[in-house]
């Protein structure tokens, strides 16, 4: 009998995105959400249809993949040592149990470990460089010259970066002092759908610390967003902790 790994569905790994997929052309639209998001780690994609439609969900994660792809592409070229915790699953810090998930869209691992794309940075380094590159609808905040200063801030945040939560920190601080909304970063980098998904406390106060200690914009970026109201905090999907 042949023994079957539970992380492997739809042919790919939970959280495992390396980029594009080939095979996603001849998949109908459902298919090629429960793929994209069992390869990108979404805990509930029925919930994210739901709010957001099925051809915004499917278009979001597959640019995503894509781009996270990318990403691991360079990291694995400039920063080997930092490509291999990029890619690398994490165990659960003790006293913080996994959040809210759907039971049917995740592995049983899911309860005592991270997949690379379920911690902060596997979902957030990608939409961060989405941020700069320009989003609006139909891209149309999209340029080449922002795409191309992206595309350089992040082989310079890939150097010498130690570890993935410096490596974030580093992007994130870079991109909001070329083109990106420093609150739309930190609506990925400290985002409140994966703080209440994850229930990584400790990582989210690491990252916060790193901001604090070495990204002057987006500190005061974060000082200015803690002191709105309540109800306008939360437009802008940011964790409070």
């Amino acid at each position: 009998m042949v023994d079957v790994d539970p992380n492997i569905k739809y042919g790919v790994g939970f959280g495992t995105s390396t980029g594009v997929d080939s095979s996603l052309a001849d998949l109908e639209a459902k298919e090629q959400l429960q793929k994209l998001g069992w390869s990108h780690a979404c805990t509930d994609p029925k919930k994210v249809v739901k709010e957001f439609g099925m051809d915004w969900a499917v278009n979001r994660y597959a640019e995503c993949n894509f781009w996270h792809g990318y990403i691991l592409g360079r990291a694995k070229i400039i920063n080997p040592e930092l490509y291999g915790q990029l890619i690398s699953a994490i165990p659960r810090s003790a006293g913080e149990p996994v959040g809210s998930y759907d039971s049917q869209a995740v592995p049983p691992s899911h309860q005592t470990q991270m997949s690379p794309m379920s911690t902060p940075w596997g979902y957030a380094l990608s939409r961060v460089l989405i941020e700069q590159f320009g989003r609006g609808k139909n891209r149309q905040e999209r340029t080449p010259q922002r795409t191309d200063t992206g595309l350089q801030l992040l082989d310079q945040a890939l150097e010498d970066s130690p570890d993935p939560v410096n490596f974030l920190v580093r992007l994130s601080e870079a991109v909001v002092q070329a083109d990106a909304d420093p609150l739309a970063v930190l609506g990925h980098v400290l985002s409140v759908e994966v703080f209440q998904e994850a229930n990584c406390v400790t990582l989210y106060t690491a990252i916060r610390e790193r901001i604090k200690q070495s990204a002057p914009t987006l500190w005061t970026a974060y000082q200015k967003w803690q002191q709105f109201p309540e109800d306008q905090q939360k437009q802008y999907g940011i964790a409070s902790f």
